[in-house]
């Protein structure tokens, strides 16, 4: 048996998955962003005609004037706030991440083909490779919260699974993910 498959299984399963996290949360910042430019759009639309209102009808009055200037500020402090959490970079720094992933997954996809189709050969620096790489996608990828974690695995359809809920895979759910003739340990074990 070639020791580098299991590794090259595991990592295959996280890149699925992290894969998957990543489009999930994209989708969840999508609507953020989506939100947040429909409310400062209304905002903005309902606080000028407000005041546009009372300066017509309130003319030269100091509670007015005071009135526009709260409600510039706390329109001002909603859109610097809305500048700060930016929705749209975060969008495409998910699906940046959704990207590298899904490159990464095809690749160890290769790497397990490669393996199975030569059990003796030596894939060390190719893992090695793979790995680094993976170390450093994961490592720059958004952050995603626990939603996105079981939105991700209900989608997946690993949320009944008795591991659901650790960052570990049995050979059974790997499988769950893999082409037929690329499934079990076993079957490559035994050419």
């Amino acid at each position: 048996m070639n020791h580098n498959l299991p590794v090259a299984r595991q990592q295959f399963t996280q890149s699925v998955f992290n894969h998957k996290i990543q489009e999930v949360g994209r989708e969840y910042a999508l609507k953020w962003s989506f939100r947040y430019k429909w409310f400062n759009i209304a905002l903005s639309v309902v606080l000028t005609l407000i005041l546009l209102c009372l300066q017509f009808w309130f003319k030269n009055n100091d509670f007015i004037s005071t009135m526009g200037v709260i409600l510039t500020v706390f329109q001002l402090t909603f859109f610097i706030i809305t500048l700060q959490f930016n929705f749209d970079e975060k969008t495409n720094r998910h699906r940046e991440s959704a990207n590298l992933f899904r490159e990464l997954r095809d690749s160890y996809l290769i790497l397990i083909s490669n393996v199975k189709n030569n059990p003796k050969g030596d894939f060390n620096s190719e893992l090695s490779r793979l790995n680094e790489k993976y170390s450093f996608v994961a490592n720059s990828a958004p952050e995603t919260n626990a939603k996105a974690y079981i939105e991700t695995q209900k989608r997946l359809g690993t949320v009944s699974l008795p591991n659901s809920g650790q960052y570990s895979w049995s050979d059974t759910e790997i499988d769950s993910f893999l082409p037929s003739e690329l499934k079990s340990l076993h079957s490559i074990e035994n050419p």
